[in-house]
């Protein structure tokens, strides 16, 4: 069997395992997770109907306080004024639209009781817990309380002027039934499709909830009075059929794209796989006609009938390869040797700086672990290669040279790229060549580059460059100290020098010059 017709049925044998290790993560994780998200719509509709009994009773409190604590009551509980009092008071906010169903007003002090709702309540209402908590704490005090099979927000005020300095003088209750129209709101809130049942049986009391018929989940929702003791419940039903729908449809979706992927994926690998024996085969006829070279590697010659022609082909083709590139390379070092003695006899005053120059630029170079070394050490070799081109009278000159003349020093950088450029050999180094003078700041030349828009071997050959042409001798000076370079060097970082390559310099810079003699001589480097 081919290599390629056994490719093809691994792929597709892959494919469709993928597909069903799919659909079995997903399924899997649908149905552990499945009571969770349930227990999460159960946890977030409570706390919904904890945050819409809590504004409820905030809102009937804050009406209880509002009337509670009243300057102008207390005048009228004095005078005993009822009209005044029920005006504005306990006829009014029965009567009103704030949906209250039970106002009771009394005042042992003042000798005034007035009730208003359910005359049921009013015999109940007298030997509330809540009196004394009012009484005792001074502030409004809040609860459920069950009035037979009827469920209340109940809300006791002291009253009492503005400021509640002058004490409690009686009690104000508000009453809200717990009826449909109050839970209204709370139905939107919920969801489309619930309902609650109140049941205000004793029963135990367990939070979690059950499915009924794959569509409802329903759940106990206490209702806790007087010093939190549970006093009811509504039982709550959620329509959750949305959420089984989106995860049979979720499945369904998965399972259906799942096929067609296989589907689509096994066509694609098929043309794919033919396309590929076909270019397969052309790239061994192409191996085999570069094999007509003499070119030659020994590989085993094992394996399906592809891969025996392609060792076979790598087996002629590798020999002479590594043949052709020793033979590059001895011709490499050749050229770079012949250009620089070129160099040197044309201007004895480079000879021994092109080394030093490559010497310290390898250290540098080595001591960031850079993987073009040979590379950057080549360039630094050839680094002054455009002198050629620059008349001898001005590369032996005694003394500093005049503008024009300086001009013309300047352009050896674009003269050896230019130089370079004919060799292919020379591709990696001629940019390093070529922009070793230019400046981090950017007030360099040929190019004005600056920062990392100047290849890095040029930035190390520039430090390089410019430390052994300080420790050398000029014709206008002698050669600095070593300390005096370094420190030049250091002064330059950021302007002309890279300031991280600097600090590298800096970690080397003993080491470079251990060898370095007590007197250089070296072309007055520009």
């Amino acid at each position: 069997m081919r290599l390629t017709h056994k490719y093809l049925i691994c792929t597709l044998l892959c494919i469709l395992i993928s597909a069903i290790l799919t659909l079995i993560g997903i399924v899997l994780p649908l149905q552990r997770t499945e009571a969770d998200t349930l227990d999460y719509i159960v946890n977030n509709r409570i706390r919904t109907m904890d945050v819409f009994f809590k504004n409820t009773t905030r809102n009937l409190s804050a009406k209880a306080v509002e009337y509670g604590y009243w300057d102008d009551l207390i005048v009228g509980l004095e005078a005993h004024n009822i009209s005044w009092i029920q005006d504005n008071i306990t006829e009014y906010l029965f009567h009103s639209p704030f949906n209250i169903d039970m106002v009771y007003l009394t005042s042992d002090i003042y000798n005034y009781h007035e009730f208003y709702g359910d005359e049921s309540l009013q015999n109940q209402l007298k030997n509330m817990d809540l009196f004394q908590q009012t009484l005792k704490t001074g502030e409004p005090v809040s609860s459920f309380m069950l009035f037979g099979q009827e469920l209340y927000i109940v809300t006791i005020s002291p009253v009492t002027n503005n400021d509640g300095s002058l004490g409690t003088k009686g009690f104000l209750i508000l009453g809200r039934k717990v009826d449909d129209e109050v839970l209204a709101p709370l139905m939107d809130y919920i969801g489309n499709g619930a309902s609650i049942q109140f049941i205000p049986n004793d029963i135990t009391y367990e939070h979690h909830h059950t499915v009924k018929d794959h569509r409802y989940i329903s759940y106990l929702y206490p209702i806790r009075g007087f010093k939190d003791s549970i006093i009811a419940f509504y039982d709550v039903n959620i329509n959750v059929d949305y959420f089984i729908s989106l995860k049979y449809l979720l499945f369904r979706n998965i399972s259906l794209i799942s096929l067609l992927s296989v589907v689509f994926c096994s066509y694609v690998v098929y043309r794919v796989i033919k396309k590929l024996s076909f270019q397969f085969e052309q790239s061994v006829n192409a191996i085999q006609n570069i094999a007509n070279g003499n070119y030659s590697q020994q590989m085993e010659e094992q394996g399906v009938y592809e891969l025996q022609i392609l060792a076979k082909s790598i087996n002629k083709l590798s020999s002479n390869i590594h043949h052709k590139t020793f033979q590059m390379r001895e011709n490499y070092l050749r050229t770079i040797e012949t250009l620089s003695t070129a160099l040197e006899v044309k201007d004895p005053y480079t000879r021994g700086h092109s080394q030093r120059v490559a010497k310290y630029s390898v250290a540098i170079a080595s001591a960031l672990s850079l993987k073009d070394i040979d590379s950057i050490e080549a360039a630094a070799l050839m680094h002054d290669i455009g002198k050629i081109g620059i008349p001898e009278y001005i590369l032996n000159k005694n003394g500093k040279l005049s503008p024009e003349e300086l001009q013309i020093v300047r352009e050896h950088p674009e003269k050896g790229y230019r130089i370079l450029d004919i060799i292919e050999d020379f591709q990696e180094i001629k940019y390093m060549i070529r922009y070793h003078h230019e400046w981090y700041n950017g007030n360099g030349y040929p190019r004005g580059l600056s920062a990392e828009s100047i290849p890095m071997g040029a930035r190390i050959i520039a430090i390089a460059d410019a430390f052994d042409a300080m420790t050398s001798h000029r014709s206008y000076r002698s050669a600095l100290a070593v300390e005096q370079a370094i420190a030049e060097i250091n002064n330059m970082a950021g302007i002309q020098f890279d300031p991280a390559l600097v600090d590298i310099f800096n970690q080397v810079v003993h080491d470079m010059v251990q060898e370095l003699p007590s007197s250089n001589t070296a072309a007055s480097d520009i």
